[in-house]
């Protein structure tokens, strides 16, 4: 019977190469099944990490065409130092003010921010009453109405971000903590750069005062209260541990001193009323920087899905402690870039670090 079985055929072939045969494709055609739904779940798992992040590239590309509109309107005028004067006749003035550098240096109170924080004033005709209590359109025809701007980086609930009628259904939908980057709207009617000075009055009260926390009241008071009608300020991405705003001068590249501006990572255009005498407030005076690198450093959500309320709360403070011990030095970005993300590789935090690089007008 044996034989007989092993002798039929179909189409030339024994019964049992045709079985060997049909096995060989059964595996082949399993393999291949397995091969494409490892490559369909890499594909979703790629195509969902590029979604997870394109807010933050949108914001990224946003602030940088605002930040590339920047204006000081400088001018020259003569030297206000006599002791200068002779060799230095004439300096830049400008009423207006450009700033960036650690949010701790600019901002108070500092533990409630992380990263850099940028500041300045723009043709963006920002729409307010004339109260500047709300937003309105009384003023929309006015498109290129000096404004001031800014950027950074908070971290907080998003309860007054929320609309009215999820207030009362925060047990089923409760406020959630995150690292936001903020942008900061102050309109023409809130901007407080030209108050005259009382006793001299053909200057402003901002070209006297000597102090930083003088100079920075003009965004500084604002973002101090927490009413979004008066605060002047939007989330405009979620997830951003840290905005790092790096100011260098391609010219002194070949020099290896393209940080001159900025050696500390803090750059201002009024650097000469509160740290005279230095070379980097020479050089900033009245000016706003060549060119600027910016870098954003994105978490991913699900990161924080997995954790409970107390796990985020100690998991944002460890960051804010890790990056406030870094981006000190514009000539260690790198290294500083590298050591956070291995502490985020460690607590198993996913992340995206994106960066462009902005040539500045000139003034």
């Amino acid at each position: 019977m044996r034989r007989r079985f092993a002798r039929r055929s179909v189409g030339g072939m024994t019964l049992i190469e045709l079985l060997v045969a049909m096995s060989i494709l059964v595996v082949v055609m399993l393999a291949i099944t397995a091969a494409m739904g490892t490559m369909q779940n890499m594909w979703v798992r790629i195509r969902g990490k590029a979604d997870a992040f394109r807010g933050t590239r949108i914001a990224l590309d946003t602030m940088a065409q605002r930040v590339n509109q920047a204006t000081l309107h400088s001018r020259w005028i003569p030297n206000p130092n006599p002791a200068s004067a002779a060799n230095t006749p004439y300096v830049r003035g400008s009423d207006l003010h450009f700033v960036s550098g650690p949010a701790s240096l600019l901002l108070a109170p500092a533990g409630r921010y992380s990263g850099h924080a940028l500041f300045f004033q723009g043709p963006f005709g920002e729409p307010a009453s004339s109260t500047g209590q709300e937003q309105t359109l009384e003023y929309d025809q006015l498109s290129h109405t000096l404004c001031g701007w800014g950027y950074f980086v908070e971290f907080g609930s998003d309860d007054q971000e929320r609309p009215d009628f999820l207030v009362n259904v925060q047990d089923r939908f409760p406020p959630r903590r995150r690292f936001r980057l903020w942008e900061f709207r102050q309109p023409a009617q809130g901007l407080t750069l030209f108050e005259m000075n009382e006793a001299t009055p053909t200057t402003t009260k901002l070209s006297t005062y000597t102090s930083k926390d003088q100079i920075y009241d003009w965004f500084n008071t604002p973002l101090q209260t927490q009413d979004r009608k008066t605060r002047y300020a939007s989330v405009v991405a979620e997830n951003i541990l840290a905005l790092i705003v790096t100011p260098f001068d391609p010219a002194q590249a070949a020099n290896d001193n393209q940080y001159c501006l900025a050696p500390d990572g803090h750059f201002d255009s009024r650097r000469y009323q509160w740290d005279r005498g230095t070379e980097a407030s020479t050089l900033t005076r009245n000016r706003l920087p060549p060119a600027l690198r910016l870098t954003v450093i994105a978490l991913s959500e699900d990161s924080w899905q997995r954790m409970t309320t107390g796990e985020i709360e100690a998991t944002a403070n460890k960051l804010k402690t890790e990056v406030s011990s870094r981006f000190t030095q514009p000539a260690s970005l790198e290294q500083d870039l590298d050591s956070l993300t291995g502490q985020l590789n460690r607590i198993k935090m996913g992340y995206r670090v994106i960066t462009t690089n902005l040539k500045m007008p000139e003034q």
